[in-house]
């Protein structure tokens, strides 16, 4: 049985990349390829992707305060 998903009822993602240490913008590319795929196997409507390199995880964030900021608003 195929039942289609209505956009409506879906939930809204939007996936963050970190490009920290030793992880490169290319693989950072390939993860979040990856993770759209997953998301949309979930039902998910994926809304947008955003990239940021940073020198140390935000405890609060995980991405940087202003990145995070952005996001929100």
């Amino acid at each position: 049985m195929i039942t289609k998903r209505n956009s409506a009822n879906k939930e809204r993602t939007l996936l963050v990349g970190v490009i920290h240490r030793t992880n490169t913008e290319e693989i950072i590319a390939e993860h979040l390829e990856e993770l759209t795929l997953l998301a949309d196997t979930a039902g998910a409507d994926v809304v947008g992707l955003i990239t940021q390199k940073i020198q140390k995880i935000n405890p609060v964030y995980y991405i940087g305060k202003g990145k995070a900021e952005q996001v929100i608003n």
